[in-house]
């Protein structure tokens, strides 16, 4: 296989005053042998709180002669690798397809992780799923049994539980794991002619689903907020000529959706942000994210990474989203940061399509410990086809601009995640004025302490969870920040009602 990375490194400019360089890696084989491997899909997970995820899992649809099974890889080494292991969370004649999978990490207790598919081994399509701790996997069982025809399903996380959707009879329907046990299946719509519907992964808030639904000669995109074991009216979040592809990042806070928009013949990628704000989403202004009018794009996957720098005017977010390009004589992969001037563009001579961004590992050996995020997608070489990828480390969260680390350091709170009090320790080597301030994900600053001169030695602050009027917060995740005459170092903490 001729594997060519056709540009070279990737800048990512943070703000005005820093820059950050960025080398995508060598694009590798990730899968190889006499099958096809395809539909690759990335678990979701929360990143930033209980024991450090050290991989990233990637689900697939492996089919040969026999059968069509669910198949499972993990990277290795912080992110760096793949293991060479495959692990086949089915294997039978029957059709299995469309995989999905999440990650809960740490809390209340133990990882575990939950994939379900759709599969036919009962005469028509219901949805299937397995549980794993990532080495052990449940025998494959079925969440519906009905007669109707149980297809693309999608999970996710509803607070620390999984939640899953599908369409049955072209209806969006749900249900929810709780004690080892499925809910029986809950209304979404009430309509036919609904499909494709995509959920959030999200622990303080309420879970939201996204789907298309045609409406005479026109598709609209739809959502409805999962709030009280209720999901609200379908709400209207677009009207487009045509399919739309859409997909949701894979990480937790902010919700950021991508779809395909018709402009003439062709297709460009569209996104847009919204912050959660329980019964309701507030939307940030849609954009072109592909902004190639002259080619066809199509099929974005992302990941939104929220950080917090130097004043609240300058808060920011890393995304990373790649989608199909076909400007070239073949499909290529195209791979950008909302914060990047030159396009990673992957092309191995062959079809590449379907490209999914993984939610990234933190590389511990290395400072200041960035996420390798990874993109993968799948290739025909010699008529069948395969997985490849290629990773670039993202310093996401607390990267600091003239950072001292001897002039004072400041520590990860604990209890983190924590109700309703939580402590912040720093350490001063130095005698200086100081401030902390915490910031919600909006970058609104809802809380400061001190503002005044503390001595050399070890310092603590109690967080009541509450605003400066007192007010009580709402789950989320927030972000404390010290600032001194010379420095500053933000983190992370997590509130839970």
């Amino acid at each position: 296989m001729n594997i060519k990375n056709v540009l070279g490194g990737v800048m990512i400019i943070l703000c005005s005053f820093t820059t950050l360089i960025a080398q995508w890696s060598d694009v590798v084989q990730i899968t190889k042998g006499d099958f096809n491997d395809e539909m690759p899909m990335f678990a979701s997970y929360l990143p930033i709180y209980g024991p450090t995820p050290y991989v990233d899992y990637l689900v697939f649809t492996r089919k040969d002669s026999v059968g069509s099974n669910i198949c499972l890889k993990k990277t290795i080494e912080y992110g760096r690798k793949w293991d060479e292991k495959v692990t086949y969370i089915t294997s039978d004649s029957f059709v299995n397809k469309s995989p999905s999978i999440a990650r809960r990490l740490g809390y209340p207790s133990y990882e575990l992780n939950m994939i379900v598919w759709q599969s036919n081994r009962s005469g028509n399509n219901d949805i299937y799923y397995s549980v794993g701790d990532g080495v052990n996997w449940s025998t494959p069982s079925a969440i519906t049994t009905s007669r109707a025809n149980d297809i693309n399903p999608s999970v996710g996380l509803n607070g620390t539980t999984f939640i899953v959707v599908w369409v049955s009879n072209g209806r969006i329907k749900s249900s929810i794991f709780s004690d080892n046990r499925w809910s029986d299946a809950m209304n979404v719509s009430d309509s036919n002619f609904n499909s494709s519907p995509k959920i959030t992964s999200n622990l303080w808030g309420p879970s939201v689903v996204f789907w298309d639904k045609m409406f005479g000669d026109s598709v609209q995109i739809l959502y409805s907020i999962f709030n009280n074991n209720t999901w609200s009216v379908p709400i209207l979040f677009k009207t487009i000529d045509d399919k739309s592809n859409l997909e949701i990042t894979k990480i937790f806070g902010n919700i950021q959706v991508t779809w395909n928009q018709k402009i003439g013949d062709d297709y460009e990628v569209y996104g847009r942000i919204s912050e959660h704000y329980f019964d309701t989403l507030r939307w940030g202004r849609e954009s072109n994210i592909s902004n190639n009018p002259l080619a066809h794009n199509k099929n974005a996957s992302s990941i939104h990474m929220p950080v917090i720098w130097k004043e609240p005017q300058d808060y920011l977010y890393f995304d990373v989203i790649a989608f199909e390009d076909s400007s070239a004589t073949d499909n290529c992969i195209r791979a950008r940061s909302i914060y990047t001037y030159e396009d990673e563009i992957f092309n191995t001579k062959g079809i590449d399509k379907n490209p999914v961004v993984s939610c990234g590992v933190p590389d511990t050996q290395n400072w200041p410990n960035p996420y390798n995020v990874w993109v993968v997608w799948q290739t025909n070489e010699s008529g069948k086809w395969h997985l490849v990828g290629s990773y670039f480390p993202i310093t996401a969260w607390g990267v600091e601009e003239e950072m001292s680390p001897n002039f004072f350091q400041l520590n990860q709170n604990y209890p983190n995640p924590f109700n309703p009090n939580t402590t912040i320790s720093f350490y001063l080597s130095n005698p200086t004025k100081v401030s902390l301030e915490i910031y919600n994900t909006l970058g609104v600053r809802v809380r400061t302490y001190l503002e005044e001169n503390r001595s050399i030695g070890e310092h603590k602050i109690v967080w009541d969870g509450r605003d400066d009027k007192g007010v009580v917060l709402s789950s989320g995740v927030y972000y404390y920040r010290l600032i001194t005459d010379k420095s500053a170092q933000t983190r992370k903490m997590i509130l839970i009602r």
